[in-house]
């Protein structure tokens, strides 16, 4: 949401509130965006006026967040988070406090997760307003929790993977006491929410520093408790020479090596088994398990690229992540394999990938065949055959089909 059209409305929402008396100042992740020289995602505002307060001034706002002191600004095209000065008090749930009191500016910093989001910036005076000594951090290239790390994650224990995420995202190292604090508190991830947790992890894995990311969790013990089966280290290396970043590749680079002793299909069970327990879509959790299962297939038949049949090749650029394919394929095969499986795949037509079936079942019930496992054996050979472009009409397709029921 990030851009232009945010920024100059989050500068308008800062006007407005300081014409009528309340400070107000750019907050968190926009500001360390600023400083670091990249494009924020978003703006946001923290402000000494409260929720109602906000909502007064101006048209059109959401109250959503309001009892954290948080309400959602609508601008032409676009919206920006205000939200109150703030002290968090006791936190019951390890994610979310169980009540808030407005403060100021100081002890909102101070409240907040890690030195480097801690920062306000005054977009009037071009001037960066730091309690917590997060430009020293920036420059530094430092993840240090604001204040004790003990207690910042034992308030909300997502931050320990948010710490790694921010970490291998900008290419950073965690100061060693929050690192220590991760280690200490890290069985106490398992109390968030696994769809949270999902959404770090695939963030981690779709992040130029993934390997890194990876093996940090490892070392410091979340991955264990996140994903017992994996092997970091192994992980790591593999996603290290992963040459793309999605989210299907990454969490399928991740999975790959569970087990080298299972067949393809289980590979790929288990992987899929694994993906669902993360909560994540079916659409992700079916990626995921059909490209564990496709490269296992690859590597486990040690076959030359050229011998592969037409239709295998078709049915691997049909599954929708072929570049994902390649990439996952490249970081447990020779340089040599890959050139050959994406020359071959190079010269199927996009409309000879997944052609309409010359022939269908009511077609086989005419030629006499009832419907049953049978015709569905029957009706998979001949788009096979369809596929390798052994038949190529539907006179051709008849033929094969009388010929596969005279010899089963």
């Amino acid at each position: 949401m990030g851009g232009h059209k945010q920024r100059d409305f989050a500068k308008q929402i800062v006007r407005r509130l300081r014409i009528a008396g309340y400070q107000a100042f750019w907050a968190g992740g926009c500001v360390r965006d600023m400083l670091r020289g990249v494009r924020p995602k978003d703006y946001d505002v923290a402000t000494s006026a409260k929720p109602m307060e906000v909502k007064n001034l101006f048209r059109r706002t959401l109250m959503v967040g309001a009892k954290f002191g948080v309400v959602i600004v609508l601008g032409p095209g676009t919206q920006v988070e205000v939200a109150t000065f703030r002290r968090d008090l006791a936190y019951k749930d390890g994610r979310r406090p169980e009540r808030i009191i407005y403060s100021d500016a100081e002890h909102d910093a101070l409240r907040r997760d890690f030195t480097i989001n801690g920062m306000f910036y005054d977009p009037f005076e071009d001037k960066v307003i730091d309690y917590v000594g997060g430009e020293v951090d920036l420059r530094r290239k430092v993840i240090r929790s604001i204040g004790p790390p003990q207690h910042r994650f034992a308030e909300d224990h997502l931050r320990m993977l948010r710490a790694i995420r921010f970490a291998c995202s900008f290419g950073f190292a965690l100061e060693d006491s929050t690192a220590r604090a991760i280690s200490d508190q890290a069985q106490k991830i398992k109390r968030i929410s696994v769809e949270r947790i999902a959404d770090e992890l695939l963030t981690i894995l779709k992040s130029p520093g993934r390997a890194g990311g990876i093996r940090l969790a490892g070392e410091l013990g979340l991955l264990k408790v996140i994903l017992p089966e994996v092997d970091y280290s192994c992980a790591a290396q593999r996603l290290a020479q992963l040459s793309g970043a999605s989210a299907p590749a990454g969490l399928a680079c991740l999975l790959y090596g569970l087990d080298q002793t299972y067949q393809p299909k289980q590979s790929g069970d288990r992987a899929k088994a694994i993906a669902r327990r993360l909560k994540l879509s079916n659409e992700l959790v079916d990626q995921t398990a059909w490209l564990t299962e496709t490269v296992r297939g690859l590597v486990a038949d040690q076959a030359d690229i050229e011998q592969i049949s037409l239709a295998r090749l078709k049915r691997m650029l049909a599954g929708g992540v072929f570049r994902e394919l390649l990439w996952l394929y490249n970081t447990v095969a020779p340089d040599r394999a890959c050139r050959q499986l994406r020359q071959r795949c190079r010269q199927i037509a996009p409309e000879a990938i997944s052609p309409a079936p010359l022939i269908n079942g009511k077609d086989l019930l005419v030629m006499g065949l009832r419907s049953g496992p049978r015709m569905g054996k029957c009706l998979a050979a001949v788009y096979e055959a369809q596929l390798n472009e052994l038949v190529k009409t539907k006179a051709q397709a008849r033929k094969f089909v009388r010929h596969w029921l005279d010899s089963t």
